[in-house]
């Protein structure tokens, strides 16, 4: 099971790079969603697991609001769901 993850999170990851664009049509969106698709990629290395921690670090990154965040963070996790759902059911996203 943890590879199955660890494999669709690389497979989400690679996704979110070809479609950022499509996704986030304003520049500060596209920065947040860049910033915790890196953290996604970096996962191994991340200390940080608290929420709060995490919100506070990317604001840092990309000097926007938390609100900002927010929205991006809803978003990706729609779309997390949806992408892992196909994933379970035919073994790979569509990128």
């Amino acid at each position: 099971r943890k590879q199955d993850i660890k494999d669709f999170i690389d497979y989400f990851t690679e996704y979110i790079d070809k479609n950022i664009f499509n996704m986030f049509k304003k520049d500060s969106d596209r920065k947040v969603c860049d910033a915790i698709n890196i953290l996604f990629k970096r996962r191994e290395n991340l200390e940080i697991f608290n929420k709060k921690a995490l919100y506070i670090y990317i604001r840092e990154i990309t000097d926007v609001e938390t609100p900002v965040i927010t929205k991006v963070t809803k978003i990706l996790k729609k779309l997390y769901k949806k992408l892992y759902t196909e994933y379970i059911e035919v073994g790979y996203v569509k990128i």
